[in-house]
């Protein structure tokens, strides 16, 4: 059947005056029907929104799974993995448990934390004590916590338990 101006007119005012605030899909299939290609209204329609950046999914290859593995097994990071082969750490992790590879430890030993604990009440920086082990700074941070050692504030000074509230 053959849409007349008349019908184009017709469904153009039926979609339009369902709401007054119409969505951007619903824009651009209105322009459609449109011949002069003019806005709807005085909002610009765009095809896609500028915040909205998809990136298309890849599927891994089986030579994609050997990097990870063989990487990991060379010593590498997951993280450093995950920036080569553009995945997510997460990506990694979930290939190298699919796999079976027996995973290394995560955070400190027990004597890497002795170690921490020591250098942290000697005055070293929870971020410094983090470079040295290889590991971010809140996990030294978390450590030392369960150890019962005092934190300092960021001046060196050891925090108080419970700050007291000015009385004047």
């Amino acid at each position: 059947m053959l849409c007349t101006d008349w019908c184009r007119a017709f469904v153009r005012v039926e979609l339009s005056g369902l709401c007054s605030h119409l969505s951007s899909p619903m824009k651009r299939v209105l322009e459609a029907t449109r011949d002069d290609g003019s806005e709807i209204g005085s909002v610009p329609v765009r095809a896609t929104s500028p915040a909205v950046v998809r990136v298309p999914q890849r599927r891994l290859t089986i030579d994609d799974t050997a990097r990870i593995i063989s990487g990991y097994a060379a010593g590498a990071s997951m993280k450093a993995l995950a920036e080569q082969l553009h995945l997510t750490r997460q990506t990694v992790a979930r290939v190298l448990k699919r796999e079976g590879v027996t995973l290394r430890q995560i955070g400190l030993s027990d004597s890497q934390i002795d170690d921490a604990v020591r250098l942290y009440q000697s005055g070293m920086s929870l971020a410094r004590i983090g470079e040295k082990f290889n590991v971010d700074h809140g996990t030294v941070r978390r450590q030392l916590l369960r150890r019962g050692v005092a934190m300092r504030d960021s001046h060196g000074r050891e925090r108080s338990a419970h700050p007291q509230a000015d009385d004047s």
